[in-house]
């Protein structure tokens, strides 16, 4: 209905910055609609928790041709660092898995409480 749940930092730049025109290039924006599944067993990659599958409706995403993406954590860009520096994608959008069990949570609260059906509904933008 419009109404905020949360917040999270993501990054939708994919390893190689390329243009959301092409295949692995950054994350096509769009109108979406997703779901909860898995979680995925490479959980450096996707994180350890479930991961939001997303099919393009309308935007940069139908263009571009693309299909197949995801919200999901994954590790972070070093071991060693000392924020969590979100690692860059194959053109998914990469949270921290702190947020990618917060995701889950909101979305499965919602389902099982009634208030949402289990596909709903996404927008990507570009900001900044």
């Amino acid at each position: 209905n419009g109404v905020t749940l949360l917040e999270a930092p993501c990054l939708g730049r994919s390893a190689s910055n390329a243009s959301m025109n092409v295949e692995f290039g950054n994350t096509p924006t769009g109108e979406y609609t997703g779901f909860l599944s898995g979680p995925q067993s490479d959980t450096g990659a996707y994180g350890p928790h479930k991961v939001v599958e997303m099919t393009g409706v309308s935007g940069t995403i139908i263009s571009s041709g693309r299909s197949g993406i995801w919200i999901h954590g994954g590790q972070n860009s070093s071991p060693t660092a000392t924020d969590y520096t979100l690692t860059p994608t194959y053109g998914c959008v990469r949270v921290t898995n702190g947020h990618q069990k917060q995701i889950q949570d909101l979305i499965t609260a919602l389902v099982n409480e009634g208030y949402h059906y289990s596909v709903g509904n996404i927008s990507i933008v570009q900001v900044g």
